[in-house]
């Protein structure tokens, strides 16, 4: 096998097997892609929409930094099986979660259009309105006699998707259900996600001319900024073989290795080769030094943490190396010493390293009380790490208490936000925006402020625990985090080996827990029920992992009070508390419980994440219970 890759991204590859040439790859942006190709089918025999929340965010962060920095964005490989026997047709062997999820972040654009008052923007060709519903209605059907969607997703969420999200809105559309099977879920949630994520954006926006604007830049990025390399074949094995030859050529250079490489160049430019030896030693132990603080951490997320924490720009991690050239080098118009600026910036990486490798850890001796919060945000996001660089920073004039209280308001803001399934990247830019403000001189008091002045408000985020919840770090620190309030003798770790997330209701259900749940409803489709049942805040505690491998899905009351004559323990012999108030207090567990249980764990987090915590009020679910 020959194959040939691209150096300019204009450039058409080749592939050859065998000497005969069996398919081609030309880099092409999404409108390319698609007027190339009219239905783009995913098979049977692959897998199901699995992408998690944090990809689906990750690529609409992609979409609004390329809308906003107007670059192309290279998106990676499609690789495409063109059958003669179905003309315009093609199989997509891979990127087919990347492009469900493009066509899904369309169909919810045009639906966004659809419900403002207004439909047009000025600037079409000769004249004519640019009316963003029918261009993006454009993108997902194939024009003719009969139209056709144009993306075809897994089978097994191609009906809903027809159904509910490509479907043009109106009166005859049905909303998406909130409960279905569980082969649907990931797809439901990255469509709640996506709905979510541009709400928030949108009620950024002043006008209804500016959110319209707003989605229409949104759709001419994906049509035109957005880079994909198509390689299409017309032989099934040899479309395999050449994804599997894509994906395991191993890492490529990273953007910390290749901002090692510059720093180095600038720093032993003009030495002899005995004084770039030792000069090549030296920085070799000082690199040594940063990698070892952070024992082990990604190091191009610390670089690209660093960069935003500390300059102002959005930044992907395909920027990092252009921008650091640029913060060393300069521009033409105003050029900088590269042997200068490269050691003053490998000092601040690595002084900035030691920093980072407290919030890596979650130990800070100095900080009263801040180990469980930095534990507890590193469990659940990452981009906290911005703000807090600064933050601890001993040259950055805060006292002990002032550093205490803006650790503790960034997990406030951290956890109510990721709660209500806030933009990951506004957040971001929130860290950002703080983390420069403090930098430049803003007092204690305003920066408090400000943080809290951008928490989510206490109604948005108490409906939350009304619905699922599927993220288990999430579950894990805000119930470990609710038990402590009373427990403050706990000796358990926040440590996902030690500390499971139990189903109170299994999560698999069985004829007894079916008929405890639901003992008398009919007509309703009693397993999509008790699938959503069971995820709900309500439905789950904390416990021992030993003692959560024995119970499994026995009844409550034997989960209760554990089997003694079979050795087993159980919620009563919990050393959490809250699981071991379920032991100790309670007989029974039925729908009803799981509400009041959602409610007392929404009651408590009010008290807890907010900017005066009342944590004498937080009580046991037991005695909750009594008061309602």
């Amino acid at each position: 096998m020959r194959l040939i890759l691209p150096v300019i991204c204009d450039l058409m590859i080749e592939f050859e097997f065998g000497g005969n040439m069996v398919a081609s790859g030309v880099v092409q942006n999404f409108q390319q892609l698609i007027s190339s190709n009219d239905v783009f089918d995913v098979p049977h025999f692959q897998r199901n929409y699995s992408w998690e929340l944090k990809q689906v965010e990750e690529l609409f962060s992609d979409i609004e930094k390329t809308a906003r920095n107007q670059e192309d964005h290279f998106m990676g490989s499609l690789i495409l099986l063109r059958d003669d026997s179905s003309p315009g047709v093609v199989q997509v062997v891979d990127g087919q979660q990347r492009l469900t999820t493009l066509f899904m972040l369309l169909a919810i654009i045009r639906d966004k259009a659809t419900e403002l008052p207004i439909d047009s923007l000025p600037g079409g060709g000769f004249g004519a309105p640019v009316i963003v519903s029918s261009l993006v209605q454009q993108l997902l059907t194939v024009p003719g006699p009969l139209e056709r969607l144009r993306f075809q997703p897994h089978p097994l969420i191609r009906e809903m998707a027809a159904k509910h999200v490509w479907t043009y809105p109106g009166p005859d559309r049905e909303a998406l259900p909130t409960r279905h099977f569980n082969y649907t879920l990931d797809f439901r949630k990255a469509y709640r996600k996506i709905n979510t994520m541009l709400n928030s954006a949108l009620e950024s926006e002043l006008s209804e001319l500016q959110k319209l604007t707003y989605l229409n830049n949104l759709v001419q990025t994906i049509q035109y900024k957005l880079q994909l390399l198509n390689v299409t074949s017309t032989n099934r094995a040899e479309s395999y073989e050449i994804f599997m030859t894509l994906n395991s050529r191993g890492l490529p250079l990273g953007p910390s290795d290749l901002v090692k490489s510059e720093i180095f160049k600038n720093l032993t430019k003009g030495l002899s080769n005995s004084e770039n030896s030792i000069r090549s030693a030296a920085l070799t132990s000082d690199w040594r030094e940063l990698e070892e603080n952070l024992e082990g951490g990604d190091i191009d997320q610390y670089l690209r943490h660093f960069l935003v924490s500390s300059y102002d720009g959005a930044l992907t991690s395909k920027r990092i190396f252009e921008r650091v050239e640029r913060i060393i080098s300069g521009t033409a118009d105003s050029p900088l010493d590269p042997r200068v600026e490269s050691e003053v910036f490998l000092k601040e990486l690595i002084r900035n390293s030691e920093i980072y490798s407290k919030l890596l850890s979650g130990t800070d001796a100095e900080l009263a009380g801040a180990d469980l919060r930095l534990r507890v945000l590193f469990s659940v996001t990452d981009s906290y790490r911005i703000f807090l660089l600064p933050v601890l920073d001993p040259r950055i004039s805060l006292t002990g208490s002032e550093r205490s209280e803006l650790i503790r308001l960034t997990e406030v803001l951290a956890i109510r936000w990721i709660l209500i399934g806030g933009n990951a990247q506004k957040l971001e830019d929130i860290f950002q925006t703080l983390s420069l403000k403090l930098r430049g001189g803003t007092s204690f008091s305003d920066i408090r402020l400000e943080l809290v002045e951008r928490m989510p408000e206490d109604e948005r985020v108490a409906r939350e625990f009304a619905y699922e919840i599927d993220s288990k770090n999430l579950v894990r620190a805000i119930l470990y985090s609710i038990n402590r309030a009373w427990d403050r003798d706990g000796v358990v770790p926040l440590d996902s080996s030690k500390i499971h997330i139990e189903h109170i209701a299994p999560d698999k259900p069985t004829d007894h827990w079916m008929g405890v749940l639901f003992p008398n409803d009919e007509g309703v489709d009693r397993e999509a029920e008790y699938s959503a049942a069971v995820e709900l805040w309500g439905n789950k505690t904390l416990l021992d992992a030993k003692i959560n491998q024995s119970i499994k899905q026995d009844s409550f009351i034997d989960k209760a009070r554990g089997l003694t004559d079979d050795g087993w323990a159980g919620y009563q012999h919990s050393t959490i508390s809250m699981t071991k108030d379920l032991g100790d207090k309670l007989n029974s567990w039925d729908r009803n419980e799981i509400t009041d249980r959602s409610s007392w764990i929404a009651d408590s987090f009010l008290k807890i994440w907010t900017p005066e915590p009342d944590l004498g009020s937080v009580v046991r679910y037991s005695t909750f219970r009594k008061s309602q």
